[in-house]
């Protein structure tokens, strides 16, 4: 049975597809040792699935949703008098610290600093009307990010790394803290700028855009008859582009691709296949969201979207202590098929999910949510007129 989704319930739909998201992020984020693990027959179907269908696509759809989240930041801290520049500004600032203690002390693979750094960017550009900011969008997340990942081949950036490749294996197989702190910073991406940060960057911020103009033409409320149209045709356009575009992902990642002066193409074609994937994605799950029966399984997501922060840096705990060999305990990497890792991914998310319902039950966000909330606030209540309403985290 379909109903209209009322604004509650357009907030707890986006809360669930940020928990969907994680539980992609956590599949595409395991480690996996590729040629040292045990094999499976399903390792090759495992590996096109996660190339052509996650790898890309739920980190966007994560980034398309802190755009929207900022979106709603901005008009709570209106209604509620707050000076949202001074006070976003330190939240971003706060965001990048909590990456660095993530990145440095737990995994390097962070995307916080980035996420602070494009939201700090987004300020200059907030009051911008919708049709620019999707233009805006579309030229960081497929043109610059594509011509970006050529520019690092033909300039050869790579040679700016100044560490030997064998110290990738050793972050995951280091068997002291502290050796593992120093593998971390050698192979940090922030550390690595120049080879690692521009396509990156360029991409979030370009997706953080679109989640931001997407909030203002209120793209995720389900009753606006002239929306339905558009996430029709995204759709069509995912299935369209967004898939060929994929494979072409899978392909060139698989190594059965490589990238001649002929197909300098493919790299626009697939920054834009992997944005109209994750679209269709989001647009699939607003759907279903929308039918009662399936309604009730969708919002199983939800507590793990509502304490997104906590439970992102929970899964690089679940790598540091399952996986890696740092600690003594179960040093998975190296010891599982594909396919088991997903199931160990599958399971670990189960346990967020639980944890994440008890929590809410006598709280009203993720520990770490409520720290950084509440000290952006003592850094701001002096030039604040009244309280900061209460933003849970990417709300």
């Amino acid at each position: 049975m379909l109903q209209p989704t009322t604004k509650q319930e357009r907030i707890t739909a986006v809360d669930a597809l940020r928990g969907f998201a994680l539980l992609g992020i956590i599949l595409a984020n395991l480690p996996w040792a590729g040629d040292r693990v045990v094999h499976s027959d399903l390792d090759e179907t495992m590996n096109f699935v996660h190339l052509f269908l996650i790898q890309s696509k739920f980190i966007t759809i994560f980034s398309i949703l802190f755009g929207f989240g900022f979106y709603i930041q901005f008009e709570r801290s209106l209604k509620g008098g707050a000076r949202f520049n001074r006070y976003f500004m330190i939240r971003m600032t706060l965001l990048f610290l909590i990456g660095c203690l993530h990145g440095y002390l737990i995994w390097m693979g962070d995307i916080i600093r980035t996420y602070a750094l494009c939201g700090m960017l987004l300020l200059l550009v907030r009051n911008w009307p919708v049709k620019r900011l999707l233009w805006l969008a579309f030229v960081f997340n497929v043109v610059l990010t594509a011509a970006m990942f050529i520019a690092t081949g033909a300039l050869n950036l790579e040679s700016f790394y100044d560490f030997e490749p064998a110290l990738w294996e050793e972050h995951l197989t280091a068997t002291s803290y502290e050796r593992y702190l120093w593998v971390n910073y050698m192979i940090d991406n922030w550390r690595n700028f120049i080879p690692d940060m521009p396509v990156t960057l360029f991409f979030s911020f370009g997706n953080i855009a679109l989640g931001y103009a997407l909030a203002k033409m209120r793209f995720f409320d389900s009753g606006l008859k002239h929306l339905k149209k558009v996430k029709r045709y995204l759709v069509a356009g995912g299935v369209v582009l967004g898939l060929p575009f994929n494979y072409a992902l899978y392909l060139v990642y698989s190594g059965k691709l490589e990238l001649e002066l002929s197909l300098l193409w493919v790299p626009f074609g697939v920054c834009l296949g992997i944005v109209l994937l994750a679209l269709t994605y989001m647009i699939l799950f607003q759907w279903a969201y929308e039918v009662l029966g399936v309604q009730k399984v969708l919002r199983l997501f939800e507590p793990v979207g509502r304490t997104a922060l906590t439970n992102y840096i929970a899964q690089s705990m679940i790598y540091l202590v399952f996986f890696h060999h740092v600690l003594s305990w179960f040093q998975l990497y190296g010891k599982l098929s594909f396919a088991e890792t997903w199931i160990a991914g599958f399971l670990f998310f189960a346990v967020q999910m639980v944890a994440s319902k008890l929590w809410l039950r006598y709280f009203r966000q993720g520990p770490l949510e409520y720290l950084w909330k509440r000290v952006a606030y003592s850094f701001t209540k002096r030039s604040v007129s009244r309280s900061i309403p209460s933003i849970p985290v990417g709300d």
